[in-house]
């Protein structure tokens, strides 16, 4: 087991524990109520143990809801929170007032809403969760990033969808929650390559032996590429793998629970 990140928490980020007792870090950049959950203050057990936010990861769907409801009432957001059915793809979708919950069988892995009070989330295990929102529109957008999604372009496509409902890239400000680190991310040579084709060589560390991966520049990067000012741009740098406060795909071996990233249009 590799030693917890040595970066641990990056400055502008904090962790918070609601009055239920779920803990969930935080950034101050962003004033839209959100959060990024963490596996403390469920009521699941076994590989599951904590806030298992995952009706797809093989839990008790009972305790999943009561663990959803939980979540949402420690961010005092309506539930439930909007979510899509995740493809690891560049799909960005624009959720209106009147768009339902759940939302059946849509597909895709961003969201993005102007409607005020619309909770939108994306749920993770060591992919990573991107929050962002013009302060001034009260525009915001959930976005689900794994290796695939981050070199098809999700990140970018979710700044663009929020520039076609009014906001604008030099106001948006991103917060990049907990991801698998460049610590832990070992990857083969069709992933390096993937990565390079799309210019992210600062995000492919030395082969020893094999290379590793920083999902949080390559997604830094693709934000500010796209219009969004690097100052505006907060990496959490909390290693899913490294931290047990987390779950994590890699780590348990794909028997694990979903953490989720959540924020709310302002009412």
């Amino acid at each position: 087991m590799p030693a917890r990140y040595n970066l641990q928490m990056a400055t502008g980020f904090e962790r918070r524990t609601a009055p239920n007792g779920v803990t969930y870090l935080a950034c101050a950049a962003i004033s839209a109520p959100h959060g990024f959950s963490t596996r403390e203050g469920g009521l699941s057990a076994g590989p599951f143990a904590g806030l298992n936010l995952g009706l797809s990861s093989g839990d008790d769907v009972a305790i999943v809801a009561a663990n959803r409801a939980r979540w949402a009432e420690a961010l005092g957001m309506d539930a439930p929170i909007f979510s899509l059915h995740q493809v690891h793809g560049p799909d960005v979708h624009v959720l209106t007032a009147d768009d339902p919950t759940p939302p059946g069988d849509r597909k895709g892995d961003g969201i993005v809403t102007s409607a005020p009070g619309r909770a939108i989330g994306v749920f993770t295990a060591d992919c990573a969760p991107i929050l962002l929102e013009d302060p001034t529109t009260g525009t915001v957008a959930a976005v689900h990033a794994g290796w695939k999604g981050t070199v098809a372009g999700v990140g970018p496509n979710a700044v663009a969808a929020m520039v076609g409902a009014g906001g604008d890239a030099g106001r948006i400000r991103a917060a990049i929650g907990p991801t698998i680190g460049p610590c832990c991310f070992e990857v083969g040579d069709e992933v390096v390559q993937a990565f390079r084709n799309q210019g992210l060589d600062v995000a492919i560390g030395p082969q020893a032996p094999r290379a590793h991966v920083d999902l949080f520049a390559a997604n830094a990067t693709l934000l500010v590429r796209a219009g969004l000012r690097p100052e505006h741009v907060h990496a959490s740098r909390v290693c899913t793998v490294c931290d047990r406060a987390f779950y994590s795909w890699r780590r348990d071996d794909a028997t694990t629970g979903r953490m989720q990233a959540a924020i709310a249009a302002p009412r």
